[in-house]
């Protein structure tokens, strides 16, 4: 710009200064009129050179003003863009979290719930790889694998009672980000183990009146994945899951309740019955085993000892079939006063026998105290297995209480499959 105006006012000085030269030489009379006359436009110039070069430098005050102030806009810009993509963000994920909400409200199984809350969680924090849920054993106070989702599964095998992080989210019932699992001084490294591929990982408590009920977890194969936005969000999520999986498990107490008689703490007649019907009406199972079992001689304990050593009996019988059942695949009911049934999902006739067998020798061996005196208590055992010994719910029932009549009739504490 300075370039420019110079180059205007030689321009203007030259365009002044050749008429004068050329009135000088053709007319040196009136030099001094003409010598004052430069002079006056020599002054002119010079003073409208002043007047352009200040308007210049006024422009490229103003200039960089505006400049700084397009900048300035454009961070404003940026920063509006990032918040509005921010918000949009947070948006997306509380209308997910609505949906979840109605979506849990629906349903009290608890395998459905843990199902539908690894699903959900994966979606909406998807830079992680796995999630996994667990539920508090109350009985053993432990953490009991539930549900899990996600990629690489048969590359690392998840814990079933959890691992280090689990237990400590469990005893300090707050939540966990670990960053660098090979890096966190709050741990035990050396009991992960070498082969550990977690390279970090969120952990939150599900509480329910200040009691943790269970855990919920994300894990990623690559280190510093998660921020502490990412486990607010989790932490949301977990408190929705808690409540969810609160209700079924009330759900669950309560349906146990009206469902398990109160003295051996197992299922009634009723609902053993009504599980059979549903698992052949729908064949659930390509094979699986009955078990009915009657205490020996049961009225003579009654008769000797009172009611209540019947009661302390069929307590103790009641706990040796559960410790020989399977938790959540098998049913074990009681069917009568003395008398029992039990479902194993999945065995054949051979496998429900030994299972037989070994009920009936715990029971043989174990002494029950009635009043101060040791007791022997004996079982009679048939087993029917389907679709062997029947395709129906009656059918496979009776064959399992002729086969126990024989047990009884030949002898007694002793198992009766053919």
């Amino acid at each position: 710009m300075f370039k420019r105006n110079l180059l205007t006012i030689i321009a203007i000085l030259a365009y002044v200064l050749v008429p004068l030269g050329y009135a000088v030489y053709y007319c040196p009379y009136n030099l001094f009129f003409f010598f004052c006359a430069y002079l006056i436009i020599l002054s002119i110039i010079v003073f409208l050179y002043r007047r352009i070069s200040n308007t210049v430098c006024v422009w490229e005050i103003r200039k960089s003003d505006l400049y700084e102030k397009i900048n300035l806009l454009q961070a404003e810009l940026e920063q509006a863009s990032r918040l509005e993509s921010a918000l949009q963000r947070k948006k997306s994920r509380y209308l997910a979290l609505e949906s979840m909400m109605q979506k849990l409200s629906y349903n009290l199984s608890l395998e459905a719930v843990s199902h539908y809350i690894v699903q959900k969680t994966m979606d909406m924090i998807p830079k992680s790889d796995q999630c996994v849920i667990y539920i508090v054993d109350e009985e053993r106070q432990r953490l009991e694998l539930v549900d899990k989702a996600g990629v690489n599964m048969d590359f690392y095998k998840i814990p079933r009672s959890g691992d280090i992080f689990d237990r400590w989210v469990m005893k300090h019932a707050c939540p966990l980000l670990v960053e660098d699992t090979s890096h966190d001084y709050r741990f035990d490294l050396d009991s992960l183990g070498k082969s550990t591929p977690v390279g970090s990982l969120l952990s939150v408590p599900m509480i329910i009146e200040e009691k943790v009920i269970g855990i919920l977890r994300l894990n990623s194969f690559d280190k510093y994945t998660f921020y502490s936005e990412d486990l607010s969000f989790l932490q949301t999520i977990g408190d929705l899951a808690a409540v969810a999986i609160g209700n079924t498990i009330l759900y669950k107490r309560m349906e146990s309740l009206a469902l398990r008689d109160g003295l051996s703490g197992l299922y009634l007649r009723r609902y053993i019955l009504e599980r059979l019907e549903e698992i052949l009406l729908y064949r659930q199972q390509k094979v699986f085993s009955l078990l009915m079992i009657d205490i020996d001689d049961f009225k003579k304990y009654n008769d000797t000892y009172g009611h209540t050593a019947g009661d302390i009996i069929i307590k103790n019988v009641a706990k040796i079939m559960l410790r020989h059942t399977r938790r959540h695949k098998d049913i074990v009911a009681r069917y009568g006063g003395e008398e029992f049934l039990i479902y194993l999902e999945g065995k054949d006739i051979k496998s429900a026998v030994e299972i037989a067998e070994k009920i009936r020798g715990e029971i043989a061996e174990k002494q029950v105290i009635l009043r101060r005196t040791p007791t022997s208590v004996t079982v009679s055992i048939g087993v029917a297995a389907y679709p062997k010994d029947g395709r129906d719910k009656t059918a496979l029932i009776k064959k399992a209480d002729e086969r126990l009549y024989e047990a009884k009739s030949t002898g007694k504490n002793k198992v009766c499959f053919a």
